[in-house]
């Protein structure tokens, strides 16, 4: 065989070889690149939230023949925002809202509670104050807002939270963009008014 023609076979050898590793490694590309990315753990540090006072107020009237306003729970929280960029809570659509069971010891879906507005804007480094509007009917007569000094008011309203809800142990907020775990702790049970 001539010198030219086994030149040409080793020639397309080594070039079908470069080819078929040249094809795997961008094929192996491609799949570490189309795998779905892990997602970052969640960050309950970024918001943290602390127990303010308890509430009751008027809900929202029936539209029935009686027309009836029940009393519900609200509770306070001050959120801080320990980043160093401003924060837009997102709207309920875009959380996933969940109660803390402690019979349980576990999460619940939130139907029960909603934020007070939407979306709330935590600057860096700030406090914002929100309210949780509880859908539980509040029973307990601690009478008109004059009746009593606020702490004391606070304090009645607290013993009526625990009697009444005493497998609630707080809330969570999820904010699945940022990945952000917003804990609202139970602050009533060990309350003690400003």
């Amino acid at each position: 065989m001539a010198y030219w023609k086994k030149l040409v076979l080793i020639a397309a050898g080594f070039g079908s070889s470069f080819a078929i590793v040249i094809g795997l490694m961008i094929g192996t590309w491609a799949w570490y690149q189309g795998r779905p990315a892990t997602p970052n753990p969640w960050n309950a540090n970024a918001i943290v939230a602390t127990f303010d006072h308890p509430e009751q107020e008027i809900g929202q009237p029936n539209k029935g023949p009686d027309d009836f306003q029940p009393v519900l729970y609200a509770v306070y929280y001050d959120l801080e925002n320990t980043t160093q960029n401003d924060y837009y809570l997102p709207p309920r659509g875009q959380l996933q809202l969940a109660e803390r069971l402690r019979r349980e010891n576990s999460l619940s879906d939130g139907r029960h509670f909603a934020l007070d507005e939407e979306p709330i804007f935590i600057p860096a480094k700030q406090r914002r104050r929100i309210a949780v509007h509880l859908f539980y009917p509040d029973f307990c007569d601690v009478g008109p807002e004059g009746k009593h000094a606020r702490s004391a008011r606070w304090k009645l309203i607290t013993g009526c939270l625990k009697r009444d809800i005493p497998d609630l142990n707080g809330f969570v907020l999820f904010d699945t963009a940022n990945r952000y775990q917003i804990n609202l702790p139970n602050g009533w049970d060990n309350f003690e008014p400003k």
